[in-house]
């Protein structure tokens, strides 16, 4: 579709998620293309599979997960399988848990889309700290969370990175954008 061919308010929201918690798998050997995202927010989940929709036109899969876990919570998990979507989005740049970047569309275009990238990524690895009145990222992505450190900058929005030695077992360092 033509909304697929352009960047929109939906498309930098899609590229934000899948700087976060969302998943783009790519393989041409295997014959699979998909773009993901698994979470217990419904309202999250909803907004994320209505813009897959609005910008590529084809439904993306519905599903709810039982978590067999009684400390999990249950999911709800969005999938696009479309090797035209997968490559269209590939274009933008690298996405995944410590190699994501910024595309450098969104950098140069206007305060809305800056906006509605940062919006996609907040959705994804945002929290409120109400106790200090800030909000925050967190992501095992430095270099990531210093580009968007200058995104924030950008728009006149002041911020700090710290980043965590909690450190336990095979887990990474942390990095916090507060």
């Amino acid at each position: 579709p033509q909304l697929a061919k352009r960047m929109s308010l939906e498309k930098a929201y899609i590229l934000g998620v899948l700087c976060g918690d969302g998943c783009l798998s790519y393989n041409e050997d295997k014959r699979r293309y998909q773009i993901a995202l698994g979470v217990t927010n419904k309202e999250f989940f909803d907004k994320f599979r209505n813009f897959i929709y609005n910008v590529y036109n084809i439904n993306p899969t519905n599903e709810y997960l039982i978590s067999k876990n009684k400390n999990w919570k249950d999911k709800y998990i969005t999938r696009l399988c479309s090797k035209t979507a997968c490559q269209d989005l590939m274009s933008y740049g690298k996405f995944g848990v410590s190699e994501w970047n910024i595309p450098d569309v969104i950098k140069k275009s206007s305060l809305e889309i800056k906006s509605s990238f940062l919006k996609g990524f907040y959705d994804s690895e945002g929290d409120v700290d109400v106790n200090h009145k800030r909000i925050g990222l967190t992501s095992i992505n430095e270099k990531g969370l210093y580009e968007v450190k200058n995104l924030l900058e950008n728009i006149n929005i002041r911020s700090t990175i710290i980043f965590t030695n909690k450190v336990r077992g095979n887990r990474k360092t942390r990095y916090v954008l507060r």
